[in-house]
C-alpha cells in the first residue's frame, strides 16, 4: 500500500538532456562579429543576443564569448558563454585557431586559451598585442601572424611552450613601423611567394594621409627579410577601397590571390614570373640596401676595389631604366660616405643570360675607398624595368695590417 517496486526504475528524459542546452535558456541565434571553428564548436565574439535579464530585446555584449553545443554550429545558447577577461574595456575584434588553443584578440591584448575536454583554460595574456581590424590576422603552414602598431608577430606551429615572436625588433624602426600603421591596416598570407604581406590601409578612397609613400610590407619566410612595395592598389584612380585579400584553388588546382577593389572589380596579386610572361615593359621603383659588410673583420681597417655584379635583364646600355650602384664607406673619425660606383666594362647591358658587370670608385672618389671598416651597398633606381634580376654581388677589399 506504499506503492510499486521496479527492479528497473524507468530512465527521465528532460529537455535539458535531449538538447544539451542548460536551462533557462533564452535564445540560441546570437549576432555575432567574429567566429572560428575550434575542438568541433563554433566560437563567436562580439555578440548582440537575449538574455534572461533581457528576453525581448537583444543587447549586446563586445566583450563577451559564446559557444555552440558540439557538432551544432547552428545552436549557440546564451548561457554558453567562456569568461576570459570581463568587463576589461576592450572589445573582441578577432577570434583564430590553431591546433588546441583559440586566439581572442582584443584591441590592445591577446589572451590564448587551450582547449581540455569540455572546457577552455587561460593559458597566457600578452598585453600590447591585441588588433584593431579584424583583418590584421593572417593565418598560413608556419603560424598565426599579426600586426599592430608596435610590430608584426608569428605564433609558430609546434611545442607547447610557444610564445608570440616579433619579426620586426631589430629590422624595422619601430617609428617606422608606427607611422606605417594605421586603424585600417590588413594582412595576408602569400603561399606563392612564402611571405607574409601588410597592407598600410584598405581605405584608401579619399584619405590623403594614407596614400603615397611606402603601401606594402612584405616578409619573406625563406630569407626571414623585409621588403617594401610601392603604388600596388588603387592605381587606376589612386582613390579605391580594398576588401580582405583570398587565396583560392581554382578546378585545377592553381592558386590564386585575389581582392576586391573599386567597388566589386576582382584583382588577382600576380608575382613577377606571371607579370613577365604577359608583358615586360613595366618599371617600378627598387631601393635595395644591403646589411654592413665588414668581411668577418670589422675591427680591421681595409682598401674598397671593386664590385661585381651578376645580372640579366632586356634594358640597353645606359639606359635611364636602368638602376645606379652606390657604396656606403663607413670608416675611422665618423666617416660614412656614399660614393656612386663607376662601371669599368659598360655596366648594365641587354642580356637573356646572367652576365658579370664590374663596378669601382671613380678618381674623385678614389681615396674615400683606402681607409674603411666596413661597407654597404645601395642599387636603386626610379623606373627600373621589372625584368632586372640579380643572382649575386661579390666584393673586393684588402685588409690592412693593425697599427
Amino acid at each position: 500500500g506504499i506503492g510499486n517496486y521496479h527492479e528497473k526504475p524507468p530512465t527521465v528524459y528532460t529537455h535539458a538532456v535531449m538538447s544539451g542546452m542548460r536551462p533557462r535558456t533564452v535564445s540560441t541565434n546570437p549576432l555575432f562579429k567574429t567566429a572560428v571553428v575550434h575542438n568541433q564548436r563554433l566560437y563567436v565574439g562580439n555578440v548582440s543576443h537575449k538574455t534572461p535579464e533581457s528576453p525581448s530585446t537583444r543587447r549586446s555584449y563586445p566583450d563577451r564569448m559564446l559557444k555552440s553545443l558540439k557538432n551544432r554550429h547552428d545552436c549557440i545558447p546564451d548561457n554558453q558563454y567562456v569568461d576570459v577577461v570581463r568587463r576589461d574595456g576592450e572589445n573582441i575584434v578577432r577570434l583564430e585557431s590553431l591546433g588546441n588553443r583559440l586566439f581572442q584578440f582584443k584591441e590592445r591584448t591577446l589572451y590564448v586559451l587551450v582547449s581540455a575536454g569540455q572546457e577552455e583554460y587561460l593559458e597566457g595574456t600578452y598585453a600590447g598585442m591585441g588588433i584593431l581590424h579584424p583583418e590584421a590576422v593572417a593565418s598560413s603552414p608556419y603560424g598565426l601572424f599579426w600586426v599592430n602598431e608596435f610590430g608584426a608577430y608569428i605564433f609558430p606551429i609546434g611545442g607547447e611552450s610557444s610564445n608570440p615572436q616579433s619579426i620586426t625588433d631589430g629590422k624595422i624602426d619601430k617609428d617606422d613601423w608606427a607611422n606605417f600603421i594605421t586603424e585600417h591596416s590588413i594582412c595576408t598570407y602569400l603561399p606563392t611567394h612564402k611571405s607574409f604581406c601588410v597592407i598600410k590601409s584598405c581605405l584608401t578612397s579619399g584619405d590623403s594621409d594614407e596614400t603615397g609613400g611606402t603601401e606594402v610590407y612584405m616578409f619573406n619566410l625563406l630569407t626571414k627579410s623585409w621588403t617594401t612595395l610601392e603604388g600596388k592598389f588603387g592605381e587606376d584612380s589612386g582613390e579605391d577601397c580594398i576588401s580582405n585579400i583570398c587565396n583560392y584553388l581554382d578546378s585545377n588546382g592553381v592558386n590564386h590571390i585575389v581582392h576586391h577593389e573599386n567597388q566589386g572589380s576582382i584583382l588577382e596579386w600576380k608575382n613577377g614570373k606571371d607579370v613577365l610572361s604577359s608583358s615586360a615593359t613595366a618599371t617600378h621603383k627598387l631601393s635595395f640596401i644591403t646589411k654592413e659588410l665588414t668581411g668577418d673583420a670589422p675591427h680591421l681597417r681595409k682598401k674598397f676595389y671593386k664590385l661585381y655584379i651578376t645580372y640579366k635583364t632586356s634594358e640597353t646600355n645606359n639606359s635611364t631604366n636602368n638602376p645606379d650602384v652606390k657604396v656606403h664607406l663607413i670608416g675611422p673619425d665618423g666617416q660614412n660616405d656614399t660614393c656612386t660606383l663607376v662601371t669599368t666594362d659598360g655596366g648594365f647591358e641587354n642580356t637573356a643570360v646572367y652576365k658579370t658587370s664590374t663596378w669601382k670608385l671613380s678618381e674623385a672618389d678614389a681615396s674615400k675607398g683606402k681607409n674603411v671598416y666596413s661597407v654597404k651597398i645601395e642599387i636603386s633606381g626610379d623606373a627600373v624595368r621589372q625584368d632586372f634580376f640579380i643572382n649575386d654581388m661579390s666584393i673586393v677589399v684588402r685588409r690592412k695590417s693593425a697599427k
